[in-house]
């Protein structure tokens, strides 16, 4: 590039940005920001991919509880962490509702996923 724009680009990596008046962030942590974003978009958007691949995977009642587990697949319905037995098999079967997901029993409860989902038919 021409040396008056080497310049300002320099300027503008170096200078930090006023982002308001109790925010301050530098040109050069703008990409890692934005890198971030769009890494949490993407997890937001395996999640909510996820659950539309199960039947009722996105009103499925918090067990025991008042609300929607949104954690479907993981120890807590907040989501994340740790991966629960059903979790574990949904992963197996390529996060794909398969008959034989449906007619399993991954929690070890007595009834079928299917059942627990409201897809006692495995259809």
């Amino acid at each position: 590039p021409a040396p008056h724009i080497l310049s300002a680009l320099e300027v503008a990596v170096s200078r930090p940005l006023r982002m308001s008046s109790s925010y301050r962030c530098t040109a050069a942590g703008l990409p890692l920001l934005l890198l971030l974003s769009v890494l949490g978009a993407k997890r937001i958007e395996g999640f909510f991919s996820y659950a539309s691949r199960m039947p009722n995977g996105n009103s499925v009642p918090v067990p025991g509880g008042d609300g929607i587990c949104n954690g479907v697949g993981h120890t807590s319905c907040g989501g994340g962490g740790a991966r629960n037995s059903f979790g574990l098999a949904f992963a197996a079967s390529s996060h794909a509702w398969t008959k034989e997901l449906c007619e399993a029993d991954s929690d070890g409860d007595g009834v079928s996923n299917g059942a627990e989902l409201g897809d006692p038919c495995c259809t």
